[in-house]
């Protein structure tokens, strides 16, 4: 501002050094304007435009990997394997009174680190078809939450069939799906169906007499999910509406395949 206001008293500049800082401090401006105009648009973004900007983001994605794996790796090789010694101690140790009911947790707990790791990075069986594993997903949640009445109609062709990273999506976008079915869902019958159509894969979960409650936002399951979702370019929706007399809600899941992203998976999944 000081050298402003000695330009505006003094007039257009007579010599090279005024020249020298009318030009730096008009660059300096330039910047600040800039700089201000760049933070109101990115304050304004959406984090499905933010994920297009830059090296840093990439650099960002990958550290959050990083810790994501070094908390994994955590879990599983120090956690759960504590927790199955205990349980071969108290299988191998004396009779005592609470024995089975201290077995039965110790199971439950196993199990469900491992639903949580697997949900996480998830490694789907070759053996059995990808149908056969999102439906196994399925019935192992119905167990895990002690589903009560809630009946679920999965539809998927037997040859259904994506590669990574698209398998392994579609295993976190069910879990997320049906797992929060089973906390929050209000309905008793459920329609899921998975189909790849034209190298574009679409999932819907509708949940007939379910509706959101006011206020209700989005867990933080369905929050992640929507990134990964938007990460592999993809769309994920969210529908309140009525059939009839019955409320329903839907999840619909829309992903293009892209053969980049396939190379890059194989890629990475190798190293």
């Amino acid at each position: 501002m000081l050298f402003l206001i000695l330009f505006i008293v003094n007039g257009l500049p007579r010599n090279f050094t005024e020249i020298f800082f009318l030009s730096l401090y008009l660059s300096a401006f330039f910047v600040m304007v800039s700089n201000y105009f760049n933070y109101r648009d990115l304050s304004r973004e959406e984090i499905g435009n933010l994920l297009s900007r830059g090296r840093e983001n990439l650099l960002l994605d990958k550290y959050a990997r990083l810790y994501s794996e070094k908390n994994t790796r955590f879990l599983h090789d120090m956690i759960l394997q504590d927790i199955i010694l205990v349980q071969k101690l108290v299988q191998k140790a004396p009779p005592f009174s609470e024995r089975e009911q201290v077995l039965e947790i110790l199971s439950n707990d196993i199990k469900k680190i491992r639903q949580e790791l697997n949900a996480y990075d998830p490694i789907l069986s070759p053996r059995v078809s990808l149908n056969n594993n999102y439906y196994g997903l399925i019935k192992d949640l119905e167990d895990r939450y002690q589903n009560c009445g809630i009946l679920i109609d999965f539809t998927c062709s037997e040859d259904f069939f994506v590669p990574g990273p698209y398998d392994r999506f579609l295993y976190k976008t069910l879990y997320e799906l049906v797992s929060n079915l089973f906390k929050h869902g209000k309905g008793d019958y459920v329609e899921i169906h998975l189909e790849e159509n034209q190298k574009e894969i679409h999932l819907s979960m509708t949940n007939y007499g379910d509706y959101l409650e006011e206020g209700a936002g989005r867990s933080t399951g369905l929050k992640l999910l929507d990134f990964e979702t938007k990460r592999l370019d993809g769309v994920f929706r969210v529908e309140e509406g009525r059939e009839g007399e019955e409320k329903y809600l839907a999840f619909y899941v829309n992903v293009p395949i892209k053969k980049e992203r396939i190379y890059e998976d194989y890629v990475n999944r190798r190293s």
